[in-house]
């Protein structure tokens, strides 16, 4: 009979300190996880979902009841083994299962019922990190059609399906609806990663901590499209949208275990409230339609433009709420590092099908994850950018050279742009003295200037797509000059806003 022990059977693949890749269970990477440098899963998407499992694992054996508790660990230096253990014992006493194939109680997911239970559906219906269409970066490079999984990989692929879950025929979406943008704040090991990367029951407030309880101590069945009114935080990172039972092969003379089939159809279906809010999700405040909604990926953004909605924002009128695990990384960390390594990732879908998947780190500076001032003058300054960006496709820019055109030469001017924010204006936002009057018209003054040299550069760019002729050369003209002019434009408005924005901030 096929068994996989999840808490000691090799299932993540993770990488040590000499860089060195293995792959252990949940105890035993729980308990090396000081020596640990990070996951090494095949996609970012598995790496999120395992690392978002592993905290919610450890946020239900510790219950910290404020961020003190998780201080405390952090200075540490690894999990306790005896915390852990005890808490196995008491999931086990209660009935819950950690054997992924175990009849009754199959870990994260349901145990086979004929009577709803009745269509096969090949293993590769839950590696949803392959997506559709061309021209998309691959990061998981198993075929679509791939004929089996091993037990670790089907386990893998599973929580990545429920995570990043869309809606459409195929069920109800993950428990943050469309696929968002998901935030975690790394440290020097993946000990530091995943306390840096949970909350505390006083961090997270009026949201409910338990109840309902975490996926395998909860024995309420998940039933197709069953509809919930509300979740808890540990419900929510262990959430199943998906009613799923493997299948496994009987283990061959090596005891391998093989998937080839499964159960697989909708599953829970949260319908929302006011209360959720994810702790590793940025949010953006809508004014025209009064409504938070999470950052999700879209078509040809990069993840870097959003990097505003992961910072402080002020308490009166925000305009984005950053990641909680990042609202109070400082308060668990200390303060002796400059910079955090964040890491964003994100699903690009459209209803069911999956359209490209979203990956990038980024070294931020901590002033930015605890001052409101800066944060909200940094998405400030993104805006800024945005609305040059957006010259450049209009009638005012370069519209009459065509679409696939005018986005070249958006993509060049954003590749610049990422390259002044990131190796210039956020080191000097940093690092400038606030205490200082006007500061704010100065570092104005330098994005300005930054910004000016890479619309001359774009302007050349655009000048050498025109081609020949009189008649061309006069649309070359005549469209640099609109550029320029309505860039300019929209650069000294700043000069007119920068003292209200300074007060406001």
């Amino acid at each position: 009979m096929a068994s996989f022990d999840v808490l000691h059977g090799p299932w993540i693949p993770v990488e040590r300190n000499d860089g060195g890749v293995c792959e252990l269970g949940i105890i035993d990477l729980l308990a090396r996880a000081h020596e640990l440098n990070s996951l090494r899963c095949e996609s970012p998407l598995e790496n999120y979902a395992v690392m978002r499992l592993l905290a919610a694992f450890v946020m239900d054996a510790y219950q910290w009841k404020s961020p003190e508790g998780r201080k405390a660990l952090f200075r540490a230096g690894r999990f306790d083994k005896e915390v852990l253990e005890k808490y196995v014992e008491l999931c086990l006493a209660e009935g819950a299962s950690f054997d992924l194939f175990d009849k009754k109680r199959p870990f994260m997911q349901v145990a086979y019922d004929p009577q709803l239970d009745k269509e096969k559906k090949p293993v590769s219906v839950l590696v949803h990190s392959l997506p559709s269409g061309n021209n998309h970066v691959h990061f998981d490079h198993r075929m679509a059609g791939c004929e089996y999984l091993t037990a670790a990989e089907a386990l893998r692929a599973l929580c990545a399906a429920y995570v990043f879950c869309t809606s459409g025929t195929a069920g109800p979406s993950s428990v943050n609806n469309t696929p968002c943008i998901y935030v975690l704040s790394e440290g020097k090991s993946l000990f530091e990663s995943l306390v840096l990367s949970s909350v505390s029951k006083k961090e997270i407030e009026n949201i409910p901590w338990d109840e309902p309880k975490i996926a395998w101590r909860c024995f309420d069945n998940v039933m197709p499209k069953k509809e919930i009114a509300s979740v808890s935080l540990l419900s929510a990172f262990t959430w199943m949208p998906r009613r799923v039972t493997l299948i496994p092969e009987e283990p061959d003379s090596t005891g391998k275990i093989i998937v080839k089939d499964v159960y697989c159809q909708p599953g829970l279906n949260f319908k929302g409230n006011d209360l959720w809010q994810d702790p590793h999700v940025p949010y953006r405040y809508s004014q025209k339609k009064n409504l938070w909604s999470s950052v999700k990926p879209e078509v040809g953004r990069v993840l870097w433009r959003d990097i505003g909605a992961v910072t402080a924002a002020r308490v009166s009128n925000p305009s984005h709420r950053q990641p909680l695990i990042l609202a109070n990384r400082g308060d668990v960390e200390g303060t002796e590092d400059s910079s955090a390594n964040v890491s964003m990732m994100g699903l690009l879908t459209d209803n069911a099908k999956y359209i490209s998947l979203f990956y990038d780190t980024f070294d931020v500076p901590v002033v930015f994850l605890s001052e409101p001032e800066l944060g909200e003058f940094l998405c400030s300054e993104i805006e800024t950018i945005e609305k040059i960006a957006e010259i450049i496709s209009n009638e005012r820019g370069y519209k009459k050279l065509g679409k696939e055109t005018y986005s070249q030469l958006q993509s060049e001017f954003f590749a610049a742009m990422y390259l002044v924010l990131f190796s210039d204006y956020i080191p000097y936002l940093a690092a400038l003295d606030r205490e200082k009057e006007n500061w704010a018209v100065g570092a104005m003054a330098r994005l300005n200037e930054n910004i000016k040299v890479v619309m001359k550069n774009i302007k050349i760019s655009a000048d050498a797509r025109f081609g020949g002729g009189a008649r061309n050369l006069r649309d070359m003209v005549a469209a640099g000059n609109s550029f320029y002019r309505e860039c300019m434009k929209e650069l000294k408005k700043r000069s007119g806003d920068d003292g209200k924005r300074e007060q406001k901030s």
